[in-house]
């Protein structure tokens, strides 16, 4: 066990509830509607009930139930609309007892009183401790102070403020900008709280970072050493040895093998998650998203660390606030309901600003960006660079998409066609490529030849050896999914020294690489991605702290094949990031431009291919 003695916020929440079994002491920090509501009203107008699956593995979710006067029913068909089910009574409802309805919940109490079941009641005052606490602890949290027993870092301001807001709501969002400094916040919490053991549940790519930022920021001892002060940390990898695994204050944990742990983190007490880049929660039923599912289940604080939480569309944040803390936004089919509608065939947040708003006002999420916190970086300047595409090179490349294009219209069945126009759109993105690289390796000559350090982002294995053969004067290092954990660390540090001008990232290999804004002030992405998060991941490499120059990028942009089509779609993924993420986006108008063109995109590639056909 660990010897290791938790802080206060224990006894503020003991604090917290008892204030909020105390009827006569007034709660100021709680709108009357969120008041607790009087037990023994003189006049009754029905039955709360409370039930739970009979299967606990079953993934239905426990249900309110009440019964009684039809006004009330009435009233909580309009609360709790689509979700409820009346049985075919109109003196009865029954409805999902999530987190996210309590609320509601509350407002209805006032309004209409209801007897509860012993089943209800502990259950309803499980809930309302939990809301009041965490109203309590967060006025209670000092924010100028984040420093515990381990951490030896050192906090701006606007980090205190980050690290108060996680101990107060306990499981919640930290959604910085990037560059912000989320790693650093994330230990100040950790020891804030003092809850261990605890897990880091990183991307595989950068375990070995986090493996090192430990002792930067907190105080640790190797396994086996009870003498000295300090945190006992060890990272699990995939050759799974549970006997001989030693026990520790902090694993470290990708998420590629979390499946093969989940169950042995939980064994071992585990009360403590952070899930750095937590948008890897937004697939729902994958054996990932089950395996931190049952994790944050099993824990007493979760923090999710991303700026980047929706990569495509909102719809996501709903996978990821569940996973974070469960019931926080209603089920899946409330959600949609309340806040979503199909754009060209996809279920986007139909208004993504009002729902970050909601999700900073139930401190859910916070939020800063880089102009929020006034730390003067220097600017970041977007370039859309046109480049000449070669006819000849996407001509005989797209021979193969075209062929698929023609195919997949003659296929009946729809889940086949969809999956032939895919491959079809895969070929054409890699023929686009192709077709650019003579001018992308130009453009990266000038670079070179003008001593300029130089990220370039790229998607294709073809593109990435390209460049470097055309290259190899200069030294090109690599990050992408062709090297080990090893090899990146050693291509990471040879640009940090100075040994090379060029470094090539791949594009979805861009999350937390730390380091590279030391000496790059270019970026260059010459491929696109469909996600405009994978392109402020990379941009962010270079704009942040740490930056002392303006931040140049380029987007090197043909005519051919892909390229206009992926613009098109990013301006419509873009639009519910910003808006969600209250930053700064396009007008209306520009949203409902992008909507359309995002419609056309796909229909438009494959009639393109058709005509080659």
């Amino acid at each position: 066990m660990s010897s290791i003695v938790p802080h206060d916020d224990d006894a503020l929440l003991r604090a917290a509830e008892a204030l909020a079994w105390n009827n006569d002491a007034p709660d100021v920090s709680l709108p009357t509607v969120l008041t607790r509501p009087s037990l023994d009203a003189a006049v009754v107008v029905g039955q709360l009930d409370y039930s739970e699956p009979e299967d606990p593995k079953s993934p239905a979710w426990p249900r309110w139930k009440i019964t009684g006067s039809a006004h009330a029913i009435i009233m909580a068909r309009k609360l709790f609309g689509a979700d409820s089910t009346t049985g075919g009574s109109v003196n009865a409802i029954s409805f999902p007892a999530t987190l996210g309805s309590f609320d509601e919940l509350l407002l209805l109490l006032h309004r209409f009183p209801l007897k509860m079941t012993e089943a209800a009641s502990v259950i309803f005052d499980r809930m309302y401790r939990q809301l009041v606490a965490e109203r309590h602890i967060a006025a209670s949290v000092p924010a100028t102070s984040a420093g515990g027993q381990f951490f030896r870092g050192r906090l701006l301001p606007f980090q205190t403020e980050g690290v108060a807001f996680l101990c107060a709501v306990r499981k919640g969002l930290l959604a910085d900008d990037m560059g912000l400094g989320k790693t650093v916040q994330a230990f100040g919490f950790l020891d804030r709280i003092g809850s261990y053991p605890a897990a880091i549940v990183v991307q595989s790519h950068v375990q070995r970072h986090w493996e090192k930022k430990i002792p930067e920021f907190m105080r640790v001892k190797e396994i086996g050493d009870e003498l000295s002060e300090g945190l006992r940390v060890t990272s699990l990898n995939g050759g799974k040895r549970f006997n001989s695994t030693p026990i520790a204050d902090v694993y470290i944990v990708h998420y590629l093998v979390l499946h093969a742990w989940a169950e042995f983190l939980i064994e071992r007490g585990v009360k403590t998650i952070i899930f750095d880049e937590c948008q890897e929660l937004r697939h729902p039923g994958t054996r990932k998203h089950e395996a931190c599912t049952a994790l944050a289940k099993a824990a007493d604080n979760v923090a999710g660390l991303s700026g980047t939480p929706i990569y495509n569309h909102g719809i996501e944040m709903h996978a990821v606030m569940n996973t974070l803390c469960r019931g926080s936004l209603g089920t899946r089919a409330a959600f949609e309901r309340d806040w979503c509608s199909y754009v060209a065939g996809k279920l986007v947040v139909a208004n993504p600003q009002v729902l970050g708003e909601y999700l900073k006002d139930r401190r859910l999420m916070l939020r800063r960006r880089k102009d929020d916190v006034q730390l003067e970086l220097p600017a970041k300047r977007r370039v859309i660079e046109p480049i000449k595409g070669e006819e000849g090179i996407f001509a005989e490349m797209v021979t193969k998409a075209a062929e698929l294009a023609r195919k997949a219209a003659e296929i009946g069945d729809p889940f086949d066609r969809a999956r032939m126009e895919a491959e079809a759109i895969r070929e054409t993105r890699r023929a686009t490529a192709l077709a650019k690289l003579p001018a992308v390796i130009a453009f990266l000559r000038g670079l070179m030849e003008a001593d300029e350090p130089t990220l370039c982002f790229v998607h294709h294995h073809a593109v990435t050896d390209g460049i470097v053969e055309a290259l190899e004067g200069f030294k090109p290092v690599c990050i992408t999914g062709r090297q080990d954990k090893t090899q990146k660390d050693d291509a990471l540090n040879a640009f940090a020294r100075g040994d090379t001008n060029l470094c090539l990232i791949s594009l979805r290999a861009a999350t937390g690489i730390d380091g590279l804004q030391k000496r790059a002030r270019v970026v260059v992405f010459a491929e696109l991605d469909w996600s405009p998060a994978v392109h402020r991941q990379g941009e962010d490499r270079a704009h942040r702290m740490g930056q002392r120059d303006s931040v140049l990028v380029y987007y090197l942009v043909t005519d051919l094949g892909t390229d206009p089509f992926v613009m098109m779609t990013l301006n419509l993924k873009a639009s519910q990031f910003t808006g969600l993420m209250q930053d700064k986006g396009e007008s209306d108008d520009d949203r409902r431009d992008a909507s359309e063109a995002a419609k056309q995109h796909m229909a438009s590639v494959l009639s393109m291919l058709r005509e080659r056909s």
